[in-house]
C-alpha cells in the first residue's frame, strides 16, 4: 500500500507540472524563446565571419554551426534549470516551512525527490524537442538525430548529474549561508563545459580542468548524439565517466537530502538546522 502511494504521488507530481505548462502557454512559450534570443547575436555574428568554414569542421566534425550552438545552449539551459531549481527549491521550501508539511505526508521523502526529478525531466524533454524543431524552421537546418538511444541515455544521466549538483549546492548553501554560491559555481561549470565552442580550443591547462567537469561530458555527448560531432574521448569512455559521476552525485544528493530531512524532524526548521 505504501509503495502504491509513493508511486501515485510521483505520478501526480508529473501531472501537476504538465498541467501547469499547458495552462500557462505564454510562460511555456517564453521558455522556448529565451534561449533563441540569447544565441541569436552569436549565430548572426558567425554568419558574418564565416565561421562555418573548414576551421569549425576541423574541431567539431560537423558544418552545422547553428544546430551545434542551439543544441548546446538549450541543453545547458536544461541542466542549469534542473541544477539551480533543485538547489534553490530546497532552501526556499525549508525557509517557508513546506518541507515540514510534507513530513506529515505518508509518501517517502526519497520518492518526493525522485518525483521532482522525473517531473522536471519530462517537462524539459518536451521543451527540448519543441526548441529543436523551432530552430530548424527558423534557420533552415534539417532535423536529424545521429544516435537517438544515446541521446535519451544522456538526458537521463545529465538529469541525475544536474540534480546531484543542485542538492549538493543546497547543502553547501544551508551550511555556509552563502546564498549566491549556487549561481557562481553554476557559471563556472557552464564556462568550463565549452558552450559556444569545443574545449579543444582552451589552453592545455584549462582543458584538463574542463575534463574534470561532469557537465563537459554531458554537453559533448549530447552534441554527438544529435549531430555526430567529434568527441573529446572515445564515446564508451565518456559514457562510462559520466555514468560514474551521475551515480556518485546521486548517492551524495540522497545522503544530503535525507540529512536535511532528519535535521527537520529533530530541530524543526532551516533556521535551526
Amino acid at each position: 500500500m505504501g509503495t502504491f502511494l509513493n508511486f501515485k504521488a510521483m505520478f501526480y507530481m508529473i501531472k501537476k507540472d504538465l498541467t501547469i505548462k499547458m495552462r500557462y502557454k505564454i510562460d511555456s512559450l517564453s521558455i522556448l524563446l529565451r534561449p533563441i534570443a540569447g544565441i541569436l547575436p552569436l549565430l548572426l555574428f558567425s554568419s558574418y565571419i564565416h565561421v562555418k568554414e573548414n576551421t569549425f569542421f576541423h574541431y567539431t566534425g560537423t558544418d552545422k554551426y547553428i544546430s551545434y550552438i542551439a543544441i548546446t545552449y538549450f541543453f545547458i539551459t536544461y541542466i542549469t534549470h534542473l541544477m539551480v531549481s533543485s538547489s534553490i527549491l530546497i532552501t526556499s521550501e525549508l525557509q517557508q516551512g513546506t518541507f515540514e508539511t510534507l513530513m506529515l505526508s505518508p509518501v517517502n521523502a526519497i520518492y518526493l525527490l525522485i518525483g521532482d526529478m522525473i517531473s522536471a525531466m519530462v517537462v524539459q524533454i518536451i521543451d527540448f524537442f519543441l526548441f529543436y524543431f523551432l530552430i530548424s524552421i527558423i534557420f533552415g537546418e534539417g532535423i536529424g538525430f545521429y544516435d537517438l538511444s544515446s541521446m535519451f541515455f544522456i538526458i537521463i544521466i545529465a538529469s541525475l548529474v544536474a540534480f546531484g549538483l543542485g542538492i549538493l549546492l543546497a547543502g553547501i548553501t544551508i551550511k555556509t549561508k552563502l546564498t549566491k554560491i549556487t549561481f557562481m559555481i553554476n557559471s563556472i561549470l557552464i564556462f568550463l563545459a565549452g558552450v559556444s565552442y569545443p574545449i579543444t580550443v582552451f589552453p592545455t591547462w584549462l582543458k584538463y580542468v574542463a575534463l574534470v567537469n561532469p557537465i563537459t561530458y554531458c554537453v559533448d555527448l549530447m552534441r554527438y548524439s544529435i549531430l555526430g560531432t567529434i568527441t573529446y574521448m572515445k564515446v564508451p569512455l565518456e559514457m562510462s565517466i559520466i555514468f560514474v559521476y551521475s551515480v556518485c552525485l546521486f548517492v551524495v544528493a540522497v545522503f544530503i537530502y535525507m540529512k536535511i530531512i532528519r535535521g527537520l524532524k529533530v530541530k524543526g526548521t532551516l533556521t535551526n538546522y
